[in-house]
This record gives C-alpha cells, sequence and structure tokens, in this order.
C-alpha cells in the first residue's frame, strides 16, 4: 500500500497493513494504519475485471488522518489493474472532500495490492 497526500514530502509510513483479496466473490478487503493516526480502509466487492471503479464511494475507499481530516465525498478514479486468483492491484488518484474542522479537501494517489493466501 502506498499512499502520498498532496503537499507531503514522502508517502504515509504504515505500520500494519492487512487484506484478504477472494478472487471467487471479486471481494478485496485492505487496511492500514500509520505510524501516527493516518488510516486507510479500502473495500471493494464484486470486482469481475480489470478498470476504473464506478460509482467509487467512501464505502469502499476511505482515507483519514485520524485528526481533523475527516473526508465527507470522494471524487476521482481508482483503477483495477490486476485481478485473478492470485492477486488484485490497483492505483488511485482521488480527490476526498473534508467540511470538518475547517479542514480543506486533499489530493491523495498512489496504488494498493493484496495477494491471495488461499
Amino acid at each position: 500500500m502506498n499512499l502520498r497526500v498532496e503537499n507531503y514530502e514522502e508517502d504515509i509510513k504504515w505500520e500494519t497493513v492487512s487484506g484478504t483479496w477472494i478472487d471467487s466473490l471479486g471481494n478485496a478487503d485492505l487496511e492500514a494504519t500509520a505510524y501516527y493516526f493516518d488510516r486507510c480502509d479500502i473495500h471493494l466487492r464484486n470486482v469481475t475485471g480489470l478498470g476504473n471503479v464506478n460509482p467509487l464511494t467512501l464505502m469502499q475507499f476511505y482515507y483519514t488522518d485520524g485528526v481533523d481530516f475527516r473526508p465527507n465525498a470522494i471524487s476521482g478514479v481508482a483503477t483495477i489493474t490486476e485481478a485473478n486468483d492470485k492477486a488484485i492491484r490497483g492505483t488511485f488518484k482521488l480527490y476526498l472532500d473534508n467540511n470538518y474542522n475547517g479542514v480543506s479537501g486533499r489530493r491523495i494517489t498512489g496504488d494498493f495490492g493484496v495477494i491471495n493466501k488461499q
């Protein structure tokens, strides 16, 4: 899991990353927590092939800094680049809108992957 917030000097450093990919159902779950308070959750259902995830919702892709940034809307593109019995991989270029505590929205980019352990 690689995730960079626009105008940050480096990618978020994750302390824990866990995920599952059940290819027979097309279900992918990935949860990452950082050394500080950042958290990213990806929950995709019924992935049947490559391409963009449409429509993309906060239930499918959620990122927070765990302090002042709590998004209330998402836009942009999340793309599945690999989906087979062994793994799912994808990229994202997203804008997360925020109206919590006066903090503005953020652009994030990155990629993810989950290997099927079954």
